[in-house]
């Protein structure tokens, strides 16, 4: 795994290069799209394994959802955010979640 780890950290690696042009070229809205849908889809299955009673990050990235639609102001959505945060930072020891 640290094999990985450092592979991944090469910023100056070719692919990493690459990836990283690709990432400039995107909106701010495309990038936060494509990591809403990523969460949504391969994060939250997951953390649903391991703490299905918190509902922390499905809130916070539908309250993302929402601003992204215009439906609610970026004030609203930022407290679900930071208890987002709260959540990750309280699964420290979880292997899984802090590999």
């Amino acid at each position: 795994m640290a094999k990985y780890r450092k592979m991944l950290s090469a910023r100056n690696a070719p692919y990493i290069q690459s990836l990283l042009k690709i990432i400039e070229s995107q909106s701010k809205t495309t990038l936060l799209k494509w990591v809403l849908d990523y969460s949504e889809k391969h994060l939250l299955p997951l953390w649903d394994q391991y703490y299905p009673e918190d509902l922390r990050p499905q809130k916070a990235i539908a309250a993302a959802f929402d601003w992204l639609q215009g439906k609610v102001n970026f004030t609203q959505v930022k407290p679900k955010i930071l208890e987002c945060h709260a959540a990750a930072r309280e699964c420290v020891g979880n292997a899984v979640a802090h590999p």
